[in-house]
């Protein structure tokens, strides 16, 4: 903005949706460690969600669910509920009906990338932040990487970023930051920088955190009759 820093590779930015390829990919993470799959059912780790059986952890990276991008996820984010309260928003997600059969069609959800980001705490016995950080930011040495609720709290990320006035994709709500309020875990949650970034589509591309099979499961156009070309939380933009 007008009287702000110039924009440079060390710029930090908020990254949307892009951070749901660091969500997709601790999936893989914890699929390639054995501890999940990804046609694990929804009821495996949520018991109580009526369409849970119906529903796979694929279904989910891919945006095949159904599971609508609904008011109520948005509602649940910006209302008056601190960080930790997952259960209200998850509640939010399953008292809602499926748009279509899973795996019938394909619809961009956020709720989806918020329950793999649920299932990866369950899996992983870590918070879902500390997850990524230890498993993927520091491994590719991300030190300018980190997430959007932390921005309040470093005066750095501040410069250049207009903090106050965070917008979600897809989103005409603010997301003010100096209130305590729910961000899109797993969602929309992450602020980086382009030399960070560089890092991280270097590493992902060439083995550092997970197989080369397991990428190339990742980019496939699992919904080939829609224009999007969507995989898990990746687009494939070449044939």
């Amino acid at each position: 903005d007008e009287g702000g820093a110039d924009l440079t590779v060390e710029s930090p930015m908020y990254i949307g949706s892009v951070s749901k390829q660091f969500c997709s990919t601790a999936i893989m993470i914890l699929k390639e460690q054995g501890k999940l799959s990804v046609d694990d059912t929804l009821d495996k780790y949520f018991p109580e969600y009526q369409y849970g059986k119906d529903i796979t952890i694929k279904n989910l990276l891919t945006m095949r669910s159904g599971i609508p991008n609904c008011n109520a996820y948005e509602n649940a984010i910006f209302s008056e509920i601190d960080e930790y309260n997952t259960e209200n928003v998850l509640a939010c997600f399953f008292n809602q009906s499926l748009n279509f059969d899973p795996d019938t069609s394909y619809e961009y959800s956020n709720p989806n990338y918020f329950i793999l980001a649920c299932i990866v705490e369950q899996v992983s016995g870590k918070d879902y932040q500390a997850f990524i950080r230890e498993n993927i930011f520091e491994p590719l040495e991300m030190s300018n990487t980190g997430f959007a609720n932390e921005i309040k709290t470093d005066p750095e990320w501040a410069t250049g970023l207009d903090y106050n006035e965070l917008i979600l994709p897809d989103s005409d709500v603010e997301m003010t930051m100096d209130d305590e309020i729910f961000t899109a875990k797993g969602a929309g949650d992450i602020v980086s920088n382009a030399y960070d970034m560089d890092k991280w589509m270097t590493g992902l591309v060439s083995g550092k955190l997970i197989s080369r099979e397991s990428y190339e499961e990742m980019i496939i156009d699992y919904s080939p009759d829609f224009s999007t070309h969507y995989g898990y939380g990746l687009m494939k933009t070449c044939k």
